[in-house]
């Protein structure tokens, strides 16, 4: 495996770490969709690579949710939500944990109450679910999981939207700048690293 591998694995197994206990900044997130981005351009089609294709089309569906689409801009999907996830899950086995266990959560509950997965659910009944798991005064013993996760869940699908190509526009937005190559900022590791486990391995 080449050095310029290695680092990059290292990087997005870092980032991932921090996604975990924060919201990402525009600099740092921008490494997750520029390999996004590179992965597409080899096919012109990404494929998940740690969930399924299911679990990537519930994400895909949820974006939309969180963020509906209007008449001027597309929704939560094409800020890249579902790539963002499924690109940092290859890197932190917590992160695809957290996802497969709550999406999950909510296959399981929806086929309870409609006999059929959230993907493939009503829209009514999709809305009503997310009405219960959307609000922390509805925590239950029931739905305190599918709430912690809907709650982080929010939180990825606006750190991939703003700081997408899409997301960038929306706010207008123009500073940022495309990298013809892969490289790793300093500050950028040393903000990974601080809200990261390895914090403090950095004696």
């Amino acid at each position: 495996m080449s050095d310029a591998a290695l680092t990059r694995r290292t990087l997005l197994q870092r980032i991932a770490a921090a996604a975990l206990a924060a919201s990402l900044p525009e600099a740092v997130a921008q490494h997750v969709h520029q390999e996004a981005a590179a992965e597409t351009a080899k096919t012109g089609t990404f494929r998940p690579q740690a969930l399924s294709e299911h679990q990537f089309a519930t994400l895909r569906a949820l974006a939309d949710l969180i963020i509906p689409p209007d008449e001027n801009f597309p929704g939560g999907a094409a800020g890249g939500t579902a790539e963002f996830v499924d690109i940092l899950a290859r890197h932190s086995g917590r992160m695809l944990e957290l996802y497969t266990g709550g999406l999950g959560w909510m296959d399981a509950r929806i086929k309870d109450s409609d006999g059929t997965s959230f993907l493939a659910a009503e829209p009514a009944a999709k809305e009503r679910l997310l009405d219960q798991i959307a609000f922390q005064r509805n925590s239950t013993t029931d739905l305190a999981p599918g709430i912690t996760f809907f709650a982080f869940l929010r939180r990825m699908t606006v750190d991939a939207y703003f700081t997408s190509p899409v997301g960038i526009k929306y706010l207008g937005y123009m500073g940022n700048i495309g990298q013809s190559k892969f490289e790793v900022p300093a500050q950028i590791l040393k903000y990974v690293i601080s809200h990261s486990p390895f914090a403090n391995d950095q004696g």
